[in-house]
């Protein structure tokens, strides 16, 4: 029985379909067996490669990065931009994630709605497209309030992902070099894109921390990044997700000017959790000894209203 292709699997997940299945012979079922443990193989490898950063998903570009209805806002739009060299189909749904405190987004199951869903209040249009190389699609979408809506935030993510044609992916057999067998599965990777979806009711309070800053060395991961990292951690305050921009800047021994040594924009930190743990990596200019002296690390508003307001600074001692 053919293995049938989910018409809503997740951003960054793999089809396996059955090409062909038939009882195996006492020879093939060794056969088999490799055959069986090569695929599962490969699919972790692609697992791997399907869930890289959003420049890599299959030249596919969303923006804005997120959606928010406040206020009397009821309307919104996405644009969705095929930055690839063929034609290109997308479906497009909303979806349930949830933050991990290490800032990772995991996808839940249909019967795990949470209690700050926003899609049964969301209307979208279209629900698929297909676009051409550097063609780009507005998706519209309507939100209807009920009269006895709680005061909070709610949120689901808007999802954009591709369909790949049929055919598409490689058998167990193409990928792994091994002889025909009695059974061949086919991978496809499925990439996709999602941005939150934000609803806010009523007077909500914001605010930011930061704590347990402090430096690091190198990744020991990347043996050919020699650069320090700067590890923190962003508290949440108030009733609302907090989106905030980081600013590092070196301030050398016995005064002088500083300088800005690392930045990183638009960090989230959603109403699930009470805080996000983070590290970056710092670019200091060439000459900057951060063996001396001190980091000064600001936490910035990243809000909509663009007024980047300062909500914590604190200061790591680097002698």
């Amino acid at each position: 029985m053919p293995f049938r292709r989910s018409p809503a699997a997740p951003a960054g997940s793999l089809v396996a379909t059955a090409v062909a299945l038939a009882p195996l012979r006492p020879r093939r079922r060794r056969l088999g067996a490799v055959l069986l443990l090569a695929g599962l193989l490969v699919l972790a490898a692609l697992v791997a490669a399907s869930l890289r950063p959003a420049a890599a998903q299959g030249n596919l570009s969303i923006s804005p990065t997120r959606l928010v209805f406040e206020g009397r806002s009821r309307t919104a739009e996405a644009i969705v931009v095929n930055r690839g060299d063929a034609p290109a189909e997308y479906r497009v749904l909303l979806k349930e994630m949830r933050m991990s405190e290490d800032g990772d987004l995991v996808d839940l199951a249909p019967e795990e709605v949470p209690d700050h869903s926003a899609a049964a209040m969301i209307r979208y249009s279209p629900r698929s497209v297909t676009l051409g190389p550097g063609e780009s699609q507005t998706i519209r979408l309507a939100l209807r309030r009920s009269r006895d809506m709680a005061d909070g935030e709610y949120r689901s993510h808007l999802l954009v992902q591709n369909v790949p044609p049929p055919d598409t992916g490689e058998t167990v057999e193409q990928a792994t070099g091994a002889e025909e067998g009695a059974l061949t599965i086919r991978l496809t990777a499925i990439f996709g894109m999602s941005i939150p979806v934000i609803v806010r009711q009523g007077e909500l309070s914001l605010g930011g921390a930061i704590s347990q800053a402090g430096l690091l060395p190198p990744d020991p991961e990347r043996a050919d990044d020699p650069r320090p990292r700067l590890g923190l951690t962003i508290e949440r305050q108030g009733a609302r997700s907090l989106y905030a921009d980081v600013e590092v800047y070196h301030q050398p021994p016995g005064g002088g000017e500083e300088v800005q040594v690392g930045l990183v924009r638009g960090l989230g930190v959603y109403v699930e959790i009470p805080h996000r743990a983070t590290t970056l990596t710092l670019n200091p200019p060439e000459g900057t000894d951060l063996s001396a002296g001190s980091l000064r690390v600001v936490l910035r508003s990243n809000e909509e209203d663009g007024t980047g307001e300062v909500l914590d600074e604190t200061t790591v001692p680097l002698s």
